[in-house]
């Protein structure tokens, strides 16, 4: 099954992402944690890389800090996860 959800891109702008989920839930088995983990941490280094761009000229750095900080809390849980497996 996809799960569909809405995220903002590098500049702000919505976009549409897909996760695939197993039937009957969400659960996730360690590959699958651990490639997410990874997915999250690419993310995050080229929201981190789009913000250093946006900062030198004044560009609206909310919507990418929002993103960071979401990120940030995803990268927690799944770790969390990964350790109480």
């Amino acid at each position: 099954m996809v799960r569909l959800f809405m995220c903002p891109d590098a500049y702000g702008n919505a976009i549409l992402k897909e996760e695939t989920v197993k039937a009957g839930g969400t659960e996730m088995d360690k590959k699958e944690i651990e490639y997410k983990i990874v997915e999250l941490k690419d993310e995050y280094l080229q929201l981190q890389h789009n913000l250093e761009k946006l900062e030198s000229v004044k560009g609206n750095l909310h919507p990418l800090e929002n993103r960071l900080a979401a990120i940030e809390e995803e990268l927690s849980s799944l770790n969390q996860r990964l350790r109480d497996m």
